[in-house]
């Protein structure tokens, strides 16, 4: 992020590793106001910089547009310091219990990772076709009936 220093849209959207029609939807959604040049091109300062990091980082997270809505407009839709608060609270909460949802998704691909690991390692050497045919004794295969990550990359369950 360049300090002080105001971003083209395609600049930003470089440096957050995103498109500029991401920020174009952002925009279009309320959540993110860039300045303009006197030309009328889209200029990030500092602070337009910081929110689209955040806004980009709650979406890869797994947060809703809706909640990012919410989010956004807390306290600018309240009347009363009192109402923001409570407004700000609740989707706080409602925030924290998304990425307690996104932490647990985490843990859970972690675990059958470290568990897919030794199979694949195993694999890696093998010259048979990978199919059941192939390889009746397929390490991956064993692991699918228990481990999700397996059954996707063996591609045989759900398809029917």
């Amino acid at each position: 992020m360049a300090e002080e220093e105001t971003l083209s849209i395609g600049a930003l959207a470089e440096w957050l590793e995103t498109t500029p029609r991401t920020l174009r939807f952002y925009e279009e959604e309320g959540l993110l106001t860039p300045s303009r040049s006197p030309g009328g091109t889209r200029r990030y300062g500092p602070a337009a910089q910081r929110r689209a990091a955040f806004l980009v980082r709650l979406t890869r997270a797994g947060v809703e547009l809706d909640r990012l809505r919410a989010l956004a407009g807390a306290r600018s839709e309240a009347d009363t310091g009192a109402a923001a608060t409570a407004a700000a609270r609740a989707e706080l909460d409602r925030l924290a219990a998304r990425l307690d949802e996104v932490d647990e998704v985490v843990a859970r691909t972690r675990s059958a990772l470290d568990e897919l690991g030794p199979a694949l390692a195993t694999c890696a050497e093998c010259r048979r076709p990978p199919t059941a045919e192939g390889c009746p004794d397929c390490p991956v295969r064993r692991l699918a009936p228990r481990v999700p990550l397996a059954a996707l990359l063996w591609g045989e369950e759900g398809k029917g």
